[in-house]
């Protein structure tokens, strides 16, 4: 069933992987009844036949057992914003994001990571990945992420101190030497990236 979710999203015009999908959620079910992961494809399946109030009450379903599932949080997510509910949406990850457990928090945090992107909302963007990088201090993707930021919103000199930072911190990391001579060469100086792989 994995990956399911994102095929039924992404299968207009495909009625034989929605086909496959829904003889995949009827084998789960069968199994088990109660199986999470085929509540919530099953949810993707009722919001793909058009019934949206249907498809809401079977996610919310699954939070009510499993507040911090995150698929469930995914597709609740998603509708909302393909529904215009922005707020709610964010409300949503928030509420998940306040009592996920470590293995779920990543995720989350991620998921709005994203949605605020795709919103443009820079101010609150920065904030979540400046939170999420002293909830996960090891977590390089998250400083890359925040450089990606800097450089779009062209604050150079901030993008520049992150990957300095990083090198500093993990100075046998040659992917992180790499990028900042990429940014350096893109951004700053042909010698300067010369010297910084050297």
């Amino acid at each position: 069933l994995v990956g399911s979710e994102m095929c039924i999203r992404d299968s207009t015009g495909a009625p034989a992987l929605l086909t496959q999908v829904r003889e995949h959620v009827a084998t789960a079910t069968s199994i088990e009844p109660g199986n999470p992961g085929a509540k919530v494809l099953s949810a993707a399946l009722t919001r793909q036949d058009g019934d949206a109030e249907g498809a809401y009450a079977s996610v919310r379903e699954v939070l009510a057992d499993d507040p911090v599932n995150v698929a469930a949080v995914s597709l609740l997510v998603s509708m909302l914003l393909e529904d215009g509910r922005t707020r709610d949406a964010l409300e949503s990850l928030d509420t998940a994001v306040a009592t996920a457990e470590p293995e779920a928090l990543a995720s989350l945090m991620q998921m709005k990571v994203q949605v605020l992107r795709s919103l443009e909302r820079w101010a609150e963007l920065e904030a979540e990945l400046l939170e999420m990088q002293q909830r996960f201090p090891d977590d390089r993707t998250v400083a890359y992420q925040r450089v990606n930021l800097y450089v779009q919103r062209e604050r150079l000199d901030e993008a520049q101190a992150v990957l300095e930072a990083l090198i500093t911190q993990h100075p046998d990391d040659v992917t992180g030497k790499l990028r900042y001579a990429q940014f350096l060469a893109n951004h700053r100086d042909a010698d300067m990236a010369e010297t910084a792989l050297s």
